[in-house]
């Protein structure tokens, strides 16, 4: 009589539960860095169209020095914003009202509720802003500043002017986590086109040790030029 060699029914269950034990540590880290990748390859597709925007709404309507860009101007902001639909894929045009923006309150990257954007979620009404959501669910909402210090964008404004367009962008739209440094990452124009927070600062506020209302403000330079999210 042949005799075959098989597996007993305890190792057969021990293997299953060393096999669910390795699968339980390492699914969440695969799930996790698939998750960093989809953000970096959204950010990086957002910046190019930004950049390619701001490249044919030059060559439209001229140098940025002409374009009468001024704070606290809703005709400003909506003068800009029409330069730069035409070569979006538009799903929704809010301007200021509710539907380009989520409801969920926004954290800074420390995981800390933050006023920054809390404008942006109300139906009301966006005080000199102006808000878009693209064909892929991206929502960005067009706001004009007079300072990038808060940024890390040290090449200042575009020349000739005093104030500049900055682009707030929520890279997966309603969905979580609403949060600066995760999803929600800022853009502005200057001489150098269209650049990313933190250029300049390298980053100095994407780490969760950061707390306040720049908690993750320039963590988009960061993401780009690493490829990854490592904070």
């Amino acid at each position: 009589m042949i005799y075959k060699k098989a597996f007993t029914l305890a190792e057969v269950l021990i293997t299953l539960g060393i096999i669910g034990i390795v699968a339980a540590l390492t699914l969440p880290v695969l799930i996790n860095s698939y998750k960093n990748k989809q953000t970096v390859t959204q950010l990086k597709k957002v910046y190019s169209i930004l950049s390619q925007a701001t490249i044919l709404a030059q060559a439209n309507y001229g140098e940025i020095s002409d374009w009468n860009i001024k704070d606290n101007d809703d005709a400003s902001t909506e003068n800009i914003v029409y330069y730069y639909k035409p070569y979006l894929k538009l799903l929704k045009d809010c301007r200021k009202a509710a539907g380009c923006w989520s409801n969920d309150k926004v954290t800074g990257l420390d995981g800390v509720s933050t006023s920054r954007f809390d404008e942006f979620r109300n139906s009301g009404g966006l005080s000199y802003k102006y808000s878009i959501a693209l064909a892929d669910g991206t929502f960005i909402v067009f706001d004009i500043y007079s300072n990038l210090d808060v940024l890390g964008i040290s090449d200042k404004l575009p020349d000739g002017v005093n104030a500049t367009m900055v682009f707030i962008v929520d890279i997966n739209g309603l969905k979580r986590p609403n949060r600066v440094g995760r999803d929600i990452f800022v853009f502005a124009l200057t001489n150098n086109g269209v650049v990313p927070a933190g250029i300049s600062n390298n980053s100095e506020n994407c780490s969760k040790n950061i707390s306040g209302l720049n908690s993750g403000i320039d963590c988009a330079a960061k993401v780009l030029e690493e490829g990854d999210i490592n904070y």
